[in-house]
């Protein structure tokens, strides 16, 4: 066993070195090299991004350094909790989804998009357009040069990994009620019966509700309403 150990190390172990001269940018070399026909997660992407902004921000450069090892230590603990079950991953990019949704969906609430149907219009904005929101609008270089309330500072992005953090471990507990302490017996049974009949438009509701530590009291009371509609409206769903 040894001997076939080091015969790989010494003689199938492969280096691909890549020269970046001063010239490239090296994120968006990052981006192009691990396009390998399947595509990076938006999670993924908006980390690299970060990170890339990180460095052109108009600031100390220890204050830098900072803010990457804050968004570093921010996307552990993301990965962390989404993979937390090993039998039932939670996908990134739908967290991602509903968290925008919580984050930045008071931002992009027009009159084109608060007609009719309001809910399912607005969730279909924001399935369609929370990358380009993220990638495109909000977090670019244009931004760091912008004025007035759309220019974008170092806090801002403080303030949002941090929410994403905390976000995600409510996320966890959504999804594994069994498995967060926090949760008592009655409301881990509610949580439970939810993830059954499908979290689905009620996740961004749930997430914001938990995420405001309202009382076990009301907290109960959310879940009983919630789970009565949402099983009434799985039945109406149907057609016979």
């Amino acid at each position: 066993d040894i001997e076939i150990v080091f015969r790989k190390v010494t003689q199938n172990l492969l280096f691909n070195i890549y020269s970046i001269t001063s010239d490239i940018d090296v994120f968006i070399a990052f981006e192009t090299m691990n396009n390998r026909g399947k595509p990076l997660s938006n999670l993924e992407l908006l980390k690299n991004r970060l990170i890339y902004l990180s460095t052109k921000f108009n600031a100390d450069e220890g204050e830098r350094i900072q803010l990457r090892k804050r968004i570093n230590d921010s996307w552990k603990g993301v990965y962390h909790y989404l993979g937390r079950n090993k039998e039932r991953p939670l996908k990134d990019d739908l967290f991602l989804m509903n968290h925008f949704m919580i984050y930045f969906g008071h931002e992009i609430e027009t009159e084109e998009n608060l007609n009719s149907s309001r809910a399912r219009r607005l969730k279909s904005f924001y399935r369609d357009n929370y990358e380009d929101y993220l990638l495109e609008q909000k977090f670019n270089l244009k931004n760091l040069q912008a004025e007035g309330d759309k220019k974008l500072m170092i806090n801002d992005v403080n303030n949002y990994i941090e929410n994403l953090q905390k976000s995600v471990e409510v996320w966890f507990g959504l999804y594994n009620p069994t498995l967060t302490k926090e949760y008592e017996d009655e409301e881990k049974l509610l949580l439970d019966k939810f993830y059954r009949l499908g979290l689905g438009h009620f996740a961004p509701l749930l997430l914001i509700c938990y995420l405001k530590k309202p009382n076990k009291a009301t907290r109960l009371k959310l879940l009983t309403t919630l789970e009565r509609f949402a099983f009434v409206s799985m039945l109406t769903a149907y057609r016979y």
